[in-house]
């Protein structure tokens, strides 16, 4: 029997992080569910973007990509709330149609599951930071979850974090909607306390791992290969990737972070000897990458890695750092499961970081929060120490990554049999 996967995703073709979720994804499902097809719905999909879709097919040949069926992407915010309002109404209808007209072919009516990588967005509304944009995102993200389950089929919400609500009424339709799915995959436990909080009781729920831990390298990419590329021979020098995050402005203004940064990577140059890397894990980081760029004291011995350069590839030049330094989960997640020595600046999503990075993968030490309680002078002090005693320690530290990262990623491969397990009882309670 084939089993039939519809996968809802945001915008893997973009964000490499997202990209890695799905990639992970895919593979969970290639090594639990030997006779499947997999429909990637994608927000942002465009046939003109070939060269992700290429990137994506390279790995995963048999994978059909088509557009989303109600995330509609406009441009400007009220044009896309009412091209969005306009497409999932429709879903909605074609739904509730597919209820009374059984005979009839719903949204979703040939597949056995139906897959949620969209989250639920608690980067985006969350304790602290509230604002529009942000509880537009929370709501829609809900309602698209319900709109789905109205298709009858398995939906599963994959390896998530989910929560904090402080809206209450956001918190009672994330009770409401979320007790309506079949599965919740967690990546860390501290989701797991919060949906037992607001009393998520109904669906299977289980932490796992994320899902990017599952992503490979791109073995093509190898050191002579990056120091043709870039300039600088990864094996005679200290190699310092860093990666900085635009939403870092929820806590800390943009020049202030802007000045961190540039001050960390002259540090590392004239101190240590290091060559920069600064790579744009999301398309929302290049200008920021720019902008250190052309503040930083010593732009010879820094480079950028181009955003056009795949999610695999990046990964790879990850790995031939000697330290990174990030403030984007994702790029911390490529990088810890390649062993390379981390340290995390974090100011959001603070149980991503401490959840997974922290205690899955054993870096607490090297995980420096930006607070309410941030000082400037303090925070560059401590992060030049940290620096240094992994830099010094770095084989211990990478031992012991790669050591944690192994159990990891056998956590993450649990998302598929949890969702084989999930589609093959159903049909045992079926008779299919």
């Amino acid at each position: 029997m084939t089993l039939k996967v519809a996968i809802l995703d945001t915008n893997a073709l973009e964000n490499k992080g997202s990209y890695g979720r799905l990639v992970g994804l895919l593979r969970a499902l290639d090594v639990s569910l030997p006779h499947h097809e997999v429909t990637v719905y994608h927000r942002y999909y465009d046939v003109t973007k070939k060269e992700r879709i290429e990137d994506l097919k390279k790995y995963h040949p048999n994978v059909k990509i088509k557009r989303h069926p109600w995330y509609n992407e406009k441009g400007s915010l009220i044009a896309t709330t009412l091209a969005y309002t306009t497409s999932f109404s429709a879903c909605l209808l074609k739904q509730v149609y597919g209820k009374f007209r059984p005979e009839k072919t719903t949204l979703f009516g040939d597949f056995d599951v139906i897959i949620d990588l969209n989250l639920i967005e608690p980067d985006r509304f969350n304790d602290k930071k509230i604002d529009p944009v942000n509880v537009f995102g929370q709501l829609f993200a809900l309602l698209s979850i319900w709109n789905a389950s109205l298709s009858d089929k398995e939906v599963v919400i994959c390896s998530a974090t989910i929560g904090p609500y402080k809206n209450p009424v956001l918190r009672s339709l994330a009770r409401r909607i979320l007790n309506n799915v079949s599965l919740i995959s967690l990546r860390e436990e501290f989701s797991r306390d919060y949906l037992e909080s607001i009393e998520v009781k109904k669906p299977k729920i289980q932490v796992t791992a994320d899902l990017a831990f599952l992503m490979e390298s791109d073995n093509d990419v190898d050191p002579a290969k990056v120091s043709e590329v870039f300039d600088v021979d990864a094996d005679s020098t200290t190699v310092v990737g860093i990666c900085p995050a635009a939403m870092m402005n929820s806590m800390l203004p943009e020049d202030e972070y802007i000045r961190l940064i540039s001050e960390v990577s002259d540090f590392l140059i004239e101190d240590i000897g290091a060559t920069i890397f600064y790579i744009a894990n999301t398309f929302q980081d290049i200008d920021l990458v720019d902008k250190i760029y052309r503040v930083v004291d010593n732009p010879q011995k820094t480079r950028i890695v181009p955003f056009s350069a795949s999610a695999t590839e990046v990964k790879s030049v990850i790995g031939l750092c000697d330290l990174f330094i990030c403030s984007r989960f994702h790029a911390l997640v490529a990088s810890t499961s390649l062993g390379v020595p981390s340290i995390g600046l974090v100011s959001y999503s603070y149980n991503k970081f401490h959840g997974i990075i922290g205690k899955m993968m054993g870096q607490e030490e090297y995980l420096l929060d930006i607070d309410q309680t941030f000082e400037y002078g303090a925070f560059f002090n401590e992060l030049r120490l940290k620096s240094e005693k992994i830099l010094h320690d770095k084989e211990s530290v990478r031992a012991n990554l790669l050591k944690n990262c192994a159990s990891t990623k056998e956590q993450a491969l649990v998302n598929g049999y949890l969702i084989r397990d999930l589609v093959l009882a159903n049909d045992n309670a079926t008779g299919d």
